[in-house]
């Protein structure tokens, strides 16, 4: 039993023609990804928005604080400009990841100095700078991990790996959600969580010093700003896919921004069950990750985005009738942002990553998530633009309607985006990936 176990985990217990150095290495990013992926999710994820409410911000600043996880693909844009120039790139990447976790586990540290919404203007400055690190990190090991990672063996590597991450993750929130709600929200139960993460951080940087400097090979020309744009605008089938995918993070991020603050201030949830709602989706991400997985395989990824984008669609419509007296919704809701968001990520990977050429893929992956991060940046203003224009209501259904209308309106308008792809999805090209 522990044999298997430890294959599974190991991931490359069945796999063949791989030297000893690149399971290593293999072994060392799935360590790496597992720590950095669960601080980020404690850092700029799940206690961010409850942090924000912590030091006095106001409902429009902490959603805007609540969302800046978004805004780590704009980063990711100009990545190129430095990736592209370097043949060896693992101590550049190193040195932002620790500076970037200084800051955004640092950010605890503000209350100690000042409070309010002037305390809340600090902690947008520091967590935007942050998550510019963070995204220039991320654009940097999302092609570092491709170079080590063979073609063959990519899908179950990632499989496992989310199925992995996703486990990590839910002990961990879940257990910082019950030490956060024993010190009743205050300020050493934030310090212990974000203690936490920068702990974890330093994992990812431990393990990513030690895995191979990958050389790569450059375009003889050198990227030039202006390429950012013009090289992936020329590949129509990449620059029609990622519209479509920006418009999706638009309508999402309309009513995302308010997910969480709607249930800690409005509905008033325990920071527990605010934890087993976060780990419950987890797992459930990481049960259906498969099964979108084998549907990819035999109907293509396109089916799969349209797919989950009508998952997407059942969970707005849930949110909106989450009351304090219909706390249940919030698990149904979630559970459908499991199904939806764990085929989102097989999905969008394999599509963008084959419309890509062979050369200057950082290129089409900064173009892709700097556009994709527009749209996730526009959202929430949009989305609290609705909200002070829209009627307020009173009543068992609707008790915080303005929240509860722009929940209905992302539902209604990534219908119609769905009605849309379907009705187009010849024009759209399908590649199945080995990925």
């Amino acid at each position: 039993m522990f044999k298997r176990i430890k294959q599974f985990f190991v991931f490359y217990g069945n796999y063949t023609n791989i030297d000893e150095k690149t399971k290593k290495d293999m072994t060392r990013f799935y360590i790496a990804n597992a720590g950095g992926l669960t601080a980020s999710t404690i850092a700029i994820s799940v206690y961010l928005s409850g942090f924000a409410i912590f030091v006095g911000a106001g409902d429009t600043l902490s959603s805007i604080v609540s969302s800046m996880s978004v805004y780590s693909f704009l980063p990711m844009f100009l990545s190129p400009l430095i990736f592209e120039r370097l043949t060896r790139r693992r101590n550049v990447i190193s040195l932002m990841q620790l500076a970037g976790y200084i800051l955004l586990c640092g950010l605890v540290l503000i209350p100690l100095f000042v409070k309010g919404e002037t305390a809340g203007l600090i902690l947008l400055f520091v967590t935007a700078v942050g998550i510019i690190l963070y995204g220039m990190v991320t654009a940097g090991t999302n092609v570092w991990v491709m170079e080590i990672v063979l073609p063959q063996y990519r899908g179950e590597y990632f499989a496992k790996r989310e199925i992995l991450d996703k486990f990590l993750t839910c002990v961990v929130v879940f257990v910082l959600g019950f030490v956060l709600d024993y010190f009743h929200r205050g300020y050493t139960g934030f310090l212990i969580i974000y203690g936490v993460a920068f702990l974890l951080a330093m994992i990812q940087y431990y393990q990513l010093r030690r895995i191979t400097d990958v050389e790569y090979h450059l375009s003889e020309e050198k990227t030039k700003l202006a390429d950012l744009i013009t090289i992936p605008l020329k590949n129509k089938s990449f620059r029609n896919l990622t519209l479509y995918i920006a418009i999706f993070f638009f309508i999402a991020w309309l009513c995302y921004s308010f997910r969480n603050i709607y249930m800690l201030r409005y509905m008033e949830i325990s920071y527990l069950l605010y934890s087993v709602l976060f780990s419950f989706r987890m797992i459930v991400q990481g049960v259906v990750s498969p099964v979108w997985g084998r549907m990819g395989i035999k109907k293509g990824w396109y089916a799969v985005f349209i797919g989950c984008l009508v998952c997407f669609s059942l969970e707005y419509i849930s949110w909106a009738f989450a009351t304090n007296k219909s706390v249940w919704v919030l698990f149904l809701s979630h559970a459908f942002s499991g199904i939806a968001n764990s085929g989102l990520v097989l999905a969008t990977l394999n599509l963008r990553f084959n419309s890509m050429p062979a050369l200057q893929k950082s290129v089409y992956e900064g173009f892709y998530n700097m556009v994709v991060g527009v749209g996730c940046i526009l959202g929430p203003f949009a989305g609290n633009l609705l909200r002070v224009n829209l009627p307020v209501m009173t009543g068992e259904f609707f008790p915080n309607s303005q929240i509860q209308f722009v929940f209905i309106i992302s539902f209604i308008v990534n219908s119609l985006l769905i009605v849309y792809l379907y009705l187009n999805k010849s024009k759209f090209g399908d590649h199945v990936s080995v990925l």
